[in-house]
């Protein structure tokens, strides 16, 4: 969210955290640049979709042996015709100058292959909620209980 901070200020959007602490496996870089990505698409949508109140909300919760990250945001949602093929190499909705159709199609590859979890979504007529599900990491949280 530090990255993000002077662009999300700048494009007057507001960021709703609900986080829990969990620790994961994989290299923290990768994630960041899912939710980065993620982020950028939500802005895309809101200038695409004209939305005046414009609204990302970042949650973080731990089920069974797995966390949940969601990313939703009300930017219009995604239309039925396009939801099967967002996550596809080279689709993209974008004015062809502004989008190469690479960005969810590699989110969801470093979701699969580099964290081991994946990478789903799930729209309606005004909003979109992509959640990104990766394994805990229980012996680094024993860790730190310990400590």
């Amino acid at each position: 969210m530090t990255l993000l901070e002077s662009v999300l200020a700048d494009e007057m959007i507001s960021v709703k955290k609900e986080l829990q602490d969990a620790y994961v496996l994989g290299i923290p870089n990768e994630l960041t640049q899912v939710i980065i990505n993620l982020i950028n698409n939500a802005k895309d949508a809101f200038k695409h979709n004209s939305i005046l109140l414009r609204e990302i909300t970042l949650r973080v919760k731990k089920k069974g042996e797995f966390v949940i990250i969601e990313v939703s945001d009300n930017g219009g949602g995604i239309a039925k015709e396009h939801i099967e093929k967002i996550f596809e190499p080279y689709f993209t909705t974008k004015h062809k100058s502004r989008g190469t159709g690479l960005g969810l199609f590699m989110s969801r590859m470093i979701c699969e292959q580099g964290l081991g979890g994946t990478l789903d979504v799930k729209s309606s007529k005004k909003s979109s909620i992509f959640s990104i599900k990766i394994p805990l990491d229980r012996d680094e949280e024993e860790n730190i209980k310990r400590a």
